[in-house]
């Protein structure tokens, strides 16, 4: 989609831009609060957009190996199935055992930890109900 406006993309991907919004991201990461105020809110956005051009400048320049690679576009393509069942798992999962803590990068690492296997589950979970056209209807609105 961003490779549609060629220069929109070169503003992205140069280096000054990314140097930019991963010291912003570093800086600003530590300093909002999941319950805040509108100065939250806005933070939110300001790390939610450089958090975007630092993806967007690591999927440009690295190269994965085969199996991530693969692995990164099964989650891709399973994204509605993870987003959807993600809900239910780390609410039961995480919050039911009382992993939250009030660390922002302590909560970041245990997510990173939890969050793959929480993606294959669903992937599971996912395949099992796409044999069923009620369930894959039910659950994810998809018709056979």
């Amino acid at each position: 989609m961003i490779s549609k406006y060629s220069q929109f993309e070169k503003l992205m991907i140069n280096q000054h831009i990314y140097g930019l919004s991963l010291l912003i991201f570093l800086i600003l990461s530590g300093h909002w609060a999941f319950n805040g105020n509108g100065l939250d809110d806005i933070l939110k956005i300001i790390i939610s957009i450089s958090a975007f051009i630092i993806c967007l400048n690591l999927a440009t320049k690295v190269t994965l190996p085969s199996f991530v690679d693969s692995q990164i576009q099964l989650f891709g393509k399973e994204s509605l199935a993870i987003y959807i069942i993600q809900f239910y798992l780390t609410n039961k999962i995480i919050v039911s055992n009382g992993i939250i803590g009030n660390n922002l990068f302590i909560n970041l690492f245990l997510l990173i930890i939890c969050a793959i296997p929480i993606a294959y589950i669903a992937i599971l979970i996912h395949r099992i109900f796409e044999k069923s056209s009620f369930l894959d209807l039910l659950f994810f609105g998809k018709h056979k």
